[in-house]
């Protein structure tokens, strides 16, 4: 595919092309001695960070040049890092789309590499690519599904405990259905199918981030232009439906080291493509939607460095791994919703700090709604007095994609719509559900109390039972416990039994006590804080959407070794 410069494009694009194209001339050896294919990497090219991590590769420093500054011991090396950097900095500051390419070719490569914790990097690498294709000119959608399909093969290998996934990503209990969801949240879901034709379901938020690549990619690089027909709004149509469609993916066998995939459609249930009606009006709509969120990308002169680039995905990296490991989330619109205000967090602080504005949160840890909500207060504050435009942020916080996962109430703070008012509304319908679960936990625990005093008491009847047997089980906080105490046992045994028995009501009535005070502290919130908030009527129809997302259970991940 060509890349070349239309004649609308912008004359401040034309003069950085020629400053980087002599940059690229200068340093044309020190390219060349470094590179198999070296005439790629000083020509401007939609597949530009095929090239980038190739070169990277080749020279076997994925793991500390991502950000293609001249660091190194290699002078040479340094030289041609710097061209290819700056190379990539004017095309990406021209298609939105190779941000989120940089982000899965390069960012991800590097840090799903290290959680293989594998002697042989390059030998690593080069399998994982020939598997997933990610370094090749195709669609990032399907790379990233079998990225986690050999992942999947590769953590069952290394890890004892089930459940082990890359950071940013969540294995569903079950099988959702798929019928229930709107059809536009489908576009997160995948599986992968292991050698004993096991399914898991998987919600990534790299698939999301290849879906909007791959959406960027098939608008921006199109001959279109920026006015969109019918024939082409059918077209982006057609691709919404091809990526809200369930796909699960072969692991890699013990033998067979093939990517293969397989299909199975929502609307059908079988191995037939069966696509949605292209003139369906929310898919129509939601098309406009992003084309225009395109063409904006352009119009906010948005610079872009790989630098940048990379300390984002650091950020954000990191901050889903800390909420992977809090495993505070139970169900999949929380954990979604953190993990895209997680990404949020990482450039608007990134963006933030290349433009001095020095007072954000910096934590990657806690609660990262919580640090988000306050580092965009102060990013707004300083932005309404000072004229600070964080415009990599403004564009990405728009992103249609994005937004369909985010919650509601999280959307109109970032809209800057009653930042306060939404966000006692957040938190007032987080600590609704938790009232709910804590009231069941509540009857839970006075069912259990009430049998271990019954138990107390048969053990403690001296009068003759023709009952020898004392049994009954129970279920608290996800563990089986049982109460067993038999008559005829040895009196050591029987004493030691009943003493357990005693230790298990004191420790529930200790866990009442715990749940009662958290229960009232909610009932407190709800009567001071949220009063002038929430009426008891209190409705909202988007929220009834989103809470579908919440009804979905998911897996809690395990990192031990």
């Amino acid at each position: 595919m060509d890349f070349k410069w239309k004649e609308y494009e912008l004359e401040d694009f034309r003069k950085k092309l020629e400053i980087t194209n002599s940059l690229n001339s200068i340093f044309w050896n020190d390219i060349n001695q470094k590179a198999v294919n070296a005439k790629k990497l000083i020509t401007p090219d939609f597949f530009y960070t095929v090239e980038m991590q190739s070169f990277l590769i080749r020279n076997n420093v994925l793991h500390y040049s991502c950000n293609f500054m001249p660091y190194t011991n290699d002078e040479i090396l340094n030289k041609a890092l710097m061209a290819i950097g700056a190379q990539f900095n004017i095309q990406a500051g021209r298609f939105g789309y190779m941000i989120f390419d940089f982000w899965l070719r390069i960012s991800y490569l590097q840090y799903v590499i290290e959680t293989f914790e594998a002697p042989d990097k390059l030998e690593t690498v080069l399998k994982f690519l020939e598997f997933t294709s990610l370094n090749e000119n195709d669609d990032l959608t399907k790379s990233i599904s079998l990225a986690h399909a050999y992942c999947m093969k590769k953590y069952s290998n290394l890890y004892k405990f089930h459940y082990k996934t890359t950071p940013g990503s969540i294995i569903i209990k079950g099988y959702p259905e798929f019928h229930n969801l709107d059809k536009l949240f489908t576009m997160m879901f995948h599986g992968t199918q292991n050698e004993y034709l096991q399914e898991t379901v998987f919600v990534s938020v790299y698939k999301i981030l290849a879906a909007v690549r791959d959406l960027l990619f098939y608008m921006e690089t199109d001959e279109h232009g920026d006015i969109i027909d019918e024939n082409e709004m059918d077209s982006i149509c057609l691709l919404l439906n091809k990526l809200c469609q369930y796909k699960f993916y072969n692991e890699p066998s013990d033998y067979i080291n093939l990517g293969i995939n397989e299909y199975k459609m929502i609307q059908s249930g079988n191995d037939e493509y069966v696509f949605a009606d292209f003139e369906d009006e929310k898919v129509m709509e939601f098309a406009t939607r992003l084309f225009e969120w395109k063409n904006n990308f352009r119009d906010k002169n948005i610079n872009v460095s790989a630098q940048l680039l990379q300390r984002i995905f650091t950020r954000f990296y990191f901050s889903v791994n800390n909420l992977d490991m809090t495993r505070k989330y139970e169900n999949l619109g929380d954990k979604m919703n953190a993990y895209i205000v997680a990404l949020l967090n990482a450039v608007l602080i990134e963006n933030a700090i290349e433009g001095n504005l020095s007072s954000m949160d910096l934590s990657s840890t806690g609660d990262i709604v919580r640090i988000f909500k306050d580092n965009l207060q102060k990013y707004l504050a300083r932005k309404k007095n000072e004229s600070i435009l964080c415009n990599l942020y403004e564009w990405i916080s728009q992103c249609p994609v994005f937004r369909i996962f985010l919650n509601p109430y999280i959307v109109d703070i970032i809209d800057n719509k009653q930042i306060e008012v939404n966000w006692q509304l957040y938190n007032y319908e987080i600590d609704k559900r938790k009232a709910k679960r804590i009231n069941d936990e509540i009857d839970n625990i006075n069912s259990i109390i009430k049998i271990i005093k019954e138990a107390i008491e048969w053990a403690t009847n001296d009068s003759d039972s023709e009952n020898t047997l004392y049994y009954n089980e129970y279920k608290y906080n996800k563990n089986i416990f049982e109460i067993f105490i038999n008559k005829k046992m040895d009196k050591e045994d029987f004493i030691e039994r009943k003493m357990e028995l005693y230790d298990k009501l004191s420790f529930f009535n200790n866990e009442l006590s715990l749940k009662t005070t958290l229960k009232n502290e909610i009932q407190e919130r709800f009567r001071v804080m949220y009063a002038k908030f929430v009426k008891d009527d209190f409705k909202r129809s988007d929220m009834t959407t989103y809470n579908v997302l919440r009804s979905i259970e998911i897996e809690e991940p395990l990192y031990e070794h």
